[in-house]
This record gives structure tokens, sequence and C-alpha cells, in this order.
């Protein structure tokens, strides 16, 4: 999020009222709030929001209705993980899918930098100042991680 910002190649909304400089990637509630605030906080906000939203919304699904996956499993195992996420929406591999998960997958037309493990890593002066703004939404997930993985 913060190399997003700071290319300037995501800004999706110029002139929000109340708010300086354009803004960039999705516009979660409570925006306005980060008027003003550095940027680490504002990638924070969107980060923490935006997860918090979507935890919020499984938990009033049946489990047996999602799965969940992590960005470093698909990172290092993404055939693994996409065969399992098939198997979970009841979609065969065909050859022509294994074909293309044989191979290291593409970037997505939406990457600022290519997916890396520790890619954060990059930022982490940033972003050690706001985890403790985010630390009960990691938590979540991490704790979603363990109780809805593959056994």
């Amino acid at each position: 999020i913060i190399e997003a910002w700071r290319s300037g190649g995501w800004r999706t909304y110029n002139g929000l009222p109340g708010f300086e400089g354009p803004w960039s990637l999705l516009l979660p509630p409570g925006w306005r709030w980060m008027s003003g605030r550095p940027l680490e906080q504002i990638a924070a906000f969107q980060w923490a929001t935006t997860n918090r939203i979507v935890l919020d919304d499984l938990a009033q699904l049946p489990p047996e209705r999602w799965i969940s996956l992590t960005y470093a499993d698909l990172v290092e195992r993404p055939a693994a993980e996409i065969r399992r996420i098939c198997e979970f929406a009841g979609v065969a591999v065909d050859a022509r899918l294994q074909a293309r998960i044989d191979h290291p997958l593409p970037l997505a037309r939406f990457t600022q930098t290519p997916p890396e493990r520790n890619k954060w890593r990059r930022n982490a002066e940033l972003i050690e100042r706001v985890l403790p703004s985010v630390e009960l939404v990691w938590r979540r997930l991490q704790a979603l991680s363990r109780e809805h993985s593959p056994a």
C-alpha cells in the first residue's frame, strides 16, 4: 500500500472534500479521519479497515462456504494453493490450467512490485510504527488461518 501511494500510479480519487491531495487505492469508511496523517497511518488504516470488513462479513457465512489462504502460501506454493481453491470450488484442474500453474504465475495487471515473501521489509520502519494500530485485525487474520486452513 505504501509503495502504491508513493508511486503515484494508483490515484483513485482526486479532490476529496477535506483531504489534501489525491487518494490512492480503495476508499474505506472513515477515510476523512486520515486527512493530514502520515502515509504509514493511512496505509495501516486502509489495510486494517478493509480486512476487518472482510473478516466481519466472513463471520456471517457458514465456514463450509469459504476457504482462506495466506499470501505467503500463495507465493511459495501457487500450484498447490490454486489446486486447493479449485477443489473447494468444484472446478476441475484441466490440462490447460495445469500447464499454466506448472510455471511461475504472471504478475497481475494491478501489481506495483512482484510478490515476495518479505516485501514488507522495504518499509519496515514505517510499518513498525503503526503495528499497534493493526494488531487486533492481524490477530484475527492469524486465527482465521489456524482455524480455517487445510489439515
